[in-house]
């Protein structure tokens, strides 16, 4: 009923995958809209999407951590967004 293995496995190349990081991309946020925060922030991490990362720890409370991963960021490379989302953690308006 179906083409034989060697058939199917001719085309295999043809077919277009999501890369690996979109697909994890696409997990986080999925368990970031069902609550799952801090697995997302684990996924997030992993990808290296850091406004991602600090958002999810600062929506399950994580304060802290969020606060960690932003001062780590921008003691490696200062950019415009870590600067507002260590502004929103530690209320001070100097950083905006």
């Amino acid at each position: 009923d179906s083409a034989p293995a060697q058939a199917r496995l001719r085309n295999l190349h043809s077919i277009v995958y999501p890369p690996r990081w979109d697909m994890l991309r696409d997990l986080a946020e999925r368990y970031a809209r069902l609550g799952v925060v801090t697995s997302a922030a684990g996924i997030f991490e992993e990808l290296e999407l850091w406004d991602d990362v600090v958002e999810c720890y600062r929506i399950a409370g994580r304060e802290g951590r969020a606060e960690e991963v932003v001062r780590k960021r921008l003691s490696e490379r200062e950019t415009p967004r870590m600067w507002a989302a260590l502004g929103d953690l530690t209320s001070d308006p100097s950083h905006f």
